[in-house]
């Protein structure tokens, strides 16, 4: 297995984390599916800087950063949220990044016991690597929209 290292984001990753956001598959694969402006990305990035419960890393091989994993952690859990560059997809990247981030939450939020992704039901190559890297399966969602 190639090493990995997750780093914390810093002021200097803003326009790559852009840039990832609104690649087209990571938005189709996002629940929320609207491009993203770049004035609401700055807001976001400077509210997750801000905030002791969320973090988001860069993930580097060899010193190239190869995707990004976020955490929000409530309590004891922590959600979590990942992307991995077009460039790099298709190599192990997204499994490699699920197993190391069981690794730095410990670290980083030593009071969390239960990692959560939630994934969309088509997004297959994610449910692929949520599970390759030894996570369970639980449970679907299911929401229905009314009027508007």
């Amino acid at each position: 297995m190639i090493e990995m290292i997750l780093r914390v984001a810093n002021e200097n990753d803003i326009q790559l984390l852009f840039d990832w956001a609104n690649d087209p598959k990571v938005r189709e694969n996002s629940f929320s599916t609207d491009y993203i402006q770049y004035a609401d990305h700055i807001k976001w990035f400077t509210a997750i800087m801000n905030d002791k419960h969320r973090k988001q890393y860069i993930a580097e091989v060899n010193g190239q950063p190869v995707g990004q994993i976020r955490v929000a952690v409530d309590g004891e859990k922590a959600m979590i949220g990942y992307s991995v560059a077009k460039e790099f997809r298709g190599k192990g990247y997204a499994s490699q990044m699920l197993q190391e981030i069981k690794r730095v939450i410990p670290i980083d939020f030593p009071q969390v016991k239960l990692l959560i992704g939630e994934v969309k039901e088509s997004n297959m190559r994610s449910q692929k690597a949520f599970l390759a890297s030894g996570y369970t399966k639980k449970c679907f969602v299911f929401e229905c929209g009314l009027g508007g």
